[in-house]
């Protein structure tokens, strides 16, 4: 009988254990990848999971009630409570609807890349006050930007992006009749790119060799370009002049390739390094 009775409480002590290491390493992985990805939902998911909602999750029958309210509690946090936290950095979110700008993508929105300084917001929308008076009912759109918190926070997969300076710009696509897109090319707003034509300047092709993840945003457009759209040179080109006359633009990215055949030859246009990459699918500009 006591044999048993040990038996059995060896038998619950290694299953509570087991059941309480998965969901500890679920927990821990969950908060490191948003992090990661969002830089703030690694913390508010701490809070959710182990202050707010300590059964989280109990069983499987329990993620159809804590899942959504945990994205409802991350919501409601990154929309009224992280923009204030922001501006002890001097950062503001970018516009989610708005009439002149606009984000590429959901995602960059959704993981609190829409960040950026007030002196970087101020170029950004007078660049597309402009851009509308030249163009009628276009717009910028932005993707990656900068988190809310934290100077020097890595943004992956950029090298910088991490100063609230940094802004990444998707290229303008048009139909023939002049319709253009206002929004991004593939559901991150990367990887659709403009590659060298034949007797252009090809810098890609040693850069793969340099750099094997040099084409690495290719793999994380699973949508084409909408059909009848094509890179509209003449728009693109004209923000790309635009943001050059702006003093307190420091440098712009992009491929040598399209630095010709855009005809954007400034000093301050330039090209970013096999070490980072490709830069043919959107415009990267800093301030100093």
């Amino acid at each position: 009988m006591v044999r048993w009775e040990r038996s059995a409480f060896l038998e619950s002590y290694v299953s509570f254990n087991h059941h309480f290491m998965l969901r500890f390493l679920f927990s821990t992985t969950l908060i490191i990848l948003l992090t990661i990805l969002t830089q703030v939902g690694g913390l508010l998911f701490f809070v959710f999971r182990f202050v707010l909602y300590p059964g989280f999750p109990k069983s499987w029958k329990s993620w159809w009630i804590s899942t959504p309210l945990f994205v409802l509690f991350y919501a409601l946090n990154c929309a009224f409570l992280v923009p204030q936290l922001a501006s002890l950095w001097n950062r503001e979110p970018l516009p989610l609807i708005d009439d002149q700008v606009a984000p590429g993508t959901w995602l960059t929105t959704l993981c609190n890349r829409q960040y950026v300084d007030q002196e970087m917001a101020a170029v950004v929308y007078r660049t597309a006050e402009e851009f509308q008076k030249e163009y009628p009912g276009g717009k910028i759109i932005y993707l990656d930007a900068n988190f809310p918190l934290i100077d020097g926070f890595p943004l992956f997969p950029h090298l910088s992006h991490n100063d609230g300076k940094k802004l990444d710009l998707a290229f303008v696509y048009s139909t023939p009749n002049g319709q253009i897109l206002n929004q991004g090319t593939t559901w991150s707003g990367y990887g659709h790119y403009e590659g060298p034509n034949e007797g252009e300047v090809d810098q890609v092709t040693p850069c793969l060799e340099e750099n094997p993840l040099y084409s690495f945003m290719e793999y994380l457009s699973l949508f084409p370009l909408r059909g009848g759209y094509t890179l509209d040179e003449a728009k693109t080109s004209w923000i790309i002049e635009y943001l050059v006359k702006q003093d307190q633009v420091e440098k712009i990215f992009i491929e040598p390739h399209l630095k010709t055949r855009l005809r954007v030859r400034y000093e301050k246009v330039r090209f970013h390094g096999c070490h980072s990459v490709r830069h043919d699918d959107h415009i990267h500009f800093q301030l100093r």
